[in-house]
């Protein structure tokens, strides 16, 4: 192996252990995101692949429950989970 191969397979060494510490560090997130017990109606409303009107109606329904923390509105993720299994959702 001559010292061109060798300088290209540094870079490509380099470029992968970049590529697997972006990776680690998107698993990080999705499963801090997974954890994440309460959502904000923005996460609820991608999560369910809907709008802010038809998550006002499902509140205003009582179809999902939300509380107020520090004046801000919460769901906690165990109410989606239970709405999906319940085949409301």
């Amino acid at each position: 192996m001559d010292i061109r191969q060798q300088n290209e397979f540094r870079g490509l060494l380099l470029e992968l252990k970049s590529i697997l510490l972006e990776t680690k560090e998107d698993i990080a997130i999705l499963k801090a995101e997974s954890e994440k017990k309460a959502l904000t109606p923005k996460e609820v409303q991608e999560m369910l692949g809907i709008g802010k009107t038809t998550y006002q109606r499902y509140v205003k329904d009582n179809i999902i429950t939300q509380s107020k923390i520090g004046g801000k509105a919460y769901v906690q993720r165990s109410e989606i989970q239970r709405l999906f299994e319940e085949g409301k959702i």
